[in-house]
């Protein structure tokens, strides 16, 4: 067990040192069929780029020493000069925390648990048969001098709170003790008891630059707090990003989170006072379309939230529950109709509890204080709704699109008037604005709609190839330029529940023409149809 560090072809020190073998072929063979997860029964690691990163750290780590002379640790059993390495240390600590109640009270172990348990108890017997490696033996108790009850309620705390849901920690530590956090729990655990994900993070930038004491560019999660307040500063942690690369806290964000929760809970004391909320059955257009959003906002929020991908989680609980709002008034005030009641009720309840997780103080005063319910929003439980109307969420979408088109259209025309390349156009008159319609798709998308049932499998809703084999196959074929935009619309109503029959076989899910005629795309316009 010697070590020589060599530099420049000489000798430098001849030193003892210990090893643990993690290249050895049958344990590395587990634990990258395990990261792989091609059966959806191993590790979850949230983002391609971790689990490469664990991939690549299992080809090239075999031999890591894992002792030194000096400094804190454990000292290592079979040769007590050496302590263990701090990256090859409490790798499987979480088991532990599993016990702490019956081992003891206080954090320093000095005072007895609720098992009375001494600590040369715990002998290693007794570790096999709590953490399930070994089944019951009568000698157990003869040995170790603990009660049959207390070995019992132990081994079921730990098969209650193991195995590890999710493990969080940066991207510095995949390439040593995170890797060795998954080796030694499959080395000593049966599988059932293995980590099921690990959600790994860059660092965090400060304003676009990293952050840096020297510089001045440094902020500690107390001036933040002291600064913007808990929620603001919980809203610029979640945007700051959820990948593996290095996430940015903008202090702009947290700005204007103030402003807009403010506005927003300005705007909700002001709307629950208003008599002239229209009530009674919803209609097929405005009330339709916006109920029909905020159920799949609370779907896409809950699926991110889950994810732990929390920028996406906030987009749609915050942001884009926000914009659903703003478009449902805009359609209203155009039709000459006010708001629906229930709606807004609806909404108001559901965005509180749906940002709960990353503005709790918000949330909590919008629905003690306005809503005026007894108990804090912490006691509530997720929302339930019912699954977006994929026709509904295509006639929206294609409202947006029509209108954004619109709205470009007439600031082109003003952009040309300010440089005086326009004179036939008047802000200032009414316009009338004619909407050309076609029962058929362009006759170059057909053989891109066809690519597309090839490689979709409807049962799955999933692609049955990899995106780089796909754009390799659509780049063959011509263009590209228009065709890539062509298909990853076609994915995303398929993603978004759209039926595969629908989209596949080139059919809208909503009425074109009613839809047209019906609503009022923009305040400015009065549509026709032509």
């Amino acid at each position: 067990m010697s070590l020589i560090l060599t530099q420049c072809h000489s000798t430098v020190a001849l030193l003892d040192q210990w090893y643990i073998d993690y290249g050895e072929d049958s344990w590395r063979q587990q634990a990258f069929e395990y990261v792989e997860n091609k059966d959806g029964k191993g590790l979850e690691c949230y983002s391609p780029d971790t689990q490469h990163a664990f991939k690549g750290v299992l080809a090239w780590l075999k031999q890591w020493a894992c002792a030194r002379t000096y400094g804190l640790g454990s000292k290592l059993p079979w040769d007590p000069q050496f302590l263990v390495e701090s990256l090859s240390d409490s790798t499987i600590y979480m088991a532990y925390y599993t016990l702490v109640p019956w081992l003891h009270k206080d954090l320093f172990g000095r005072e007895k648990g609720k098992g009375n348990i001494a600590p040369e108890q715990m002998i290693d017997e007794v570790w096999d048969y709590v953490f399930c490696r070994t089944e019951w033996s009568d000698d157990l108790v003869e040995k170790s001098g603990i009660p049959k009850e207390t070995l019992q309620g132990m081994r079921r705390d730990f098969q209650y709170f193991y195995p590890l849901d999710l493990r969080v920690s940066g991207k510095d530590l995949i390439p040593n003790h995170l890797t060795f956090f998954l080796y030694n729990h499959i080395a000593l655990f049966p599988r059932e008891y293995w980590p099921k994900s690990i959600r790994a993070n860059g660092h965090l930038q400060l304003n676009g630059e990293k952050m840096s004491k020297s510089t001045g560019n440094f902020m500690t999660l107390d001036d933040v707090v002291r600064k913007y307040g808990a929620d603001a500063a919980r809203v610029a942690l979640a945007d700051a990003g959820d990948g593996i690369t290095d996430s940015n806290f903008v202090e702009d964000v947290a700005d204007n989170t103030i402003l807009r929760f403010y506005t927003n809970k300005e705007w909700i004391e002001e709307i629950i006072k208003d008599d002239k909320l229209r009530t009674g059955p919803l209609n097929d257009f405005q009330d339709a379309l916006f109920d029909n959003e905020m159920n799949a906002l609370v779907n896409e929020a809950k699926k991110y939230y889950e994810e732990t991908s929390y920028k996406l989680a906030l987009k749609a609980a915050h942001y884009d529950f926000l914009n659903a709002r703003d478009t449902y008034r805009e359609a209203c005030n155009a039709a000459g109709i006010p708001l629906h009641k229930d709606l807004v009720f609806k909404y108001i309840r559901l965005q509180a509890l749906i940002l709960t997780p990353i503005a709790p103080h918000w949330a909590d005063y919008v629905w003690r204080e306005i809503l005026g319910e007894k108990e804090s929003i912490q006691f509530a439980r997720w929302p339930e709704v019912p699954a977006a109307d994929p026709a509904l969420t295509a006639a929206r979408e294609y409202v947006r699109t029509t209108s954004s088109n619109i709205n470009s259209a007439e600031a082109a025309q003003l952009k040309k008037m300010a440089k005086g390349r326009q004179s036939d156009f008047d802000p200032k008159k009414p316009k009338k604005l004619t909407i050309f319609m076609t029962e058929s798709f362009p006759a170059w998308q057909a053989k891109y709609i066809e690519l597309l049932k090839e490689v979709w499998d409807p049962a799955t809703n999933t692609q049955k190839i990899e995106d780089k084999e796909l754009n390799g196959r659509i780049a063959k074929m011509g263009e590209m330029k228009k065709a890539m935009p062509f298909v990853q619309a076609l994915k995303k109503r398929l993603r978004d529940g759209e039926p595969a029959e629908t989209v596949l076989e080139r059919k809208l899910a909503f009425d074109e023409k009613k839809t047209l005629l019906v609503c009022s795309l923009t305040p400015y316009f009065t549509v026709s149809v032509g």
